[in-house]
């Protein structure tokens, strides 16, 4: 079954006629300026993370990356007890299902239509990052 959204034109815009999207998930580092007292964050691979969405541009023109940054543990945390530096892609292709009527040759007839889930999360944050239904 595609994932087309009802009534979208695959042929002026498939991407987003499918839904589709692209995640670059990625390290940040805090830092401190000892001066100002003032702190900020950046990528820890920014030049990295700029070649990743060079690419994803390259295969999908028409969809904008979509940069999810999170704060890695130090070096020596145990990174297989703890969701930090992990994600979890949820897809559901049957989560739902919508009654509806279609109409054909002068009969209507009622149905009932799969809806499809999607949902990101990145380390122990419950709220996905990207949710969506279709």
């Amino acid at each position: 079954m595609p994932f087309v959204t009802q009534g979208a034109d695959i042929q002026e815009n498939p991407y987003e006629a499918n839904r589709v999207r692209t995640f670059i998930v990625t390290p940040k580092d805090m830092y401190y300026d000892e001066e100002t007292f003032e702190g900020w964050e950046d990528f820890t691979y920014p030049a990295k993370v700029e070649d990743m969405r060079s690419m994803m541009k390259d295969l999908f023109p028409d969809v904008e990356p979509e940069v999810v940054p999170y704060t890695p543990l130090p070096d020596h945390a145990g990174h297989l007890n703890t969701p930090r530096g992990k994600i979890l892609f949820q897809y559901d292709p049957e989560h739902t299902t919508l009654p509806q009527q279609f109409q054909a040759r002068g009969q209507t007839a009622d149905c009932v239509v799969p809806v499809a889930a999607a949902r990101l999360f990145v380390m122990d944050n419950p709220v996905p990052v990207y949710a969506d239904i279709w």
